[in-house]
């Protein structure tokens, strides 16, 4: 006998259909902050001999009505609060590319911007680690790269050495933000306890005593 499921159907025709509905006003919602950013940060750019120098347009001018908004994208998409700060870190993300004139400097910027909006540091902290670890993905991508364009096999094998190296650095990125951001705890969770007949198992904190031992002889 067939058991027939009921389930709720999306209204969105652009949606997929395995997203919730919550999960869908969340997206759109992003979507939308998403733009509005991307709207409010514009570059200009100077290729120099020490990579990417990007100015922040239209930010610094207290008596413009939209300069509080490019304030706000800015520290959302950095974690930055300084208008310096914020454009140099976006400079340094961009340099990892080594881009050649103006226009793939303009390219590296805009695509550094558009991975730490993605990503949305919550402070300084954040913008600086998520930053390296924009860099270190970059990276590892660009050796995979190398690795599989190489035909030596030396070659290829340095290249993935090197991706390894990469990945390894980004996991260690990767544990350091997320213990950032539960505030240097830790939290364990036992799926299994085993208790042989005749044992007891004990949930909770256990304290040792010290002073030798309390047993009868």
């Amino acid at each position: 006998m067939k058991k027939e499921i009921s389930c709720s159907k999306n209204t969105n025709e652009n949606a997929p259909a395995n997203l919730s509905d919550l999960r869908i006003e969340e997206i759109t919602t992003y979507f939308k902050k998403l733009k509005k950013q991307s709207d409010c940060i514009e570059f200009e750019v100077e290729c120099t001999e020490s990579g990417v120098a990007a100015k922040i347009i239209g930010i610094d001018k207290d008596e413009d009505a939209t300069a509080f908004e490019r304030r706000t994208a800015l520290h959302e998409s950095t974690g930055m609060l300084q208008i310096a700060a914020g454009a140099q870190l976006l400079s340094q993300i961009a340099s990892c590319e080594n881009p050649t004139g103006v226009a793939e400097s303009k390219a590296s910027l805009e695509k550094a911007s558009a991975m730490m909006m993605e990503l949305q540091p919550q402070d300084a902290f954040e913008g600086l680690l998520i930053s390296q670890m924009v860099a270190t993905h970059s990276q590892a991508m660009n050796c995979f790269n190398r690795a599989e364009k190489s035909d030596l096999i030396a070659h290829r094998e340095m290249y993935l050495r090197f991706a390894d190296r990469f990945m390894r650095t980004f996991s260690i990125q990767m544990g350091t933000l997320s213990k950032y951001r539960r505030g240097g705890q830790q939290k364990v969770v036992v799926e299994h306890v085993n208790v042989n007949a005749g044992g007891q198992a004990i949930i909770g904190e256990v304290h040792h005593q010290g002073g030798g031992s309390d047993e009868k002889k």
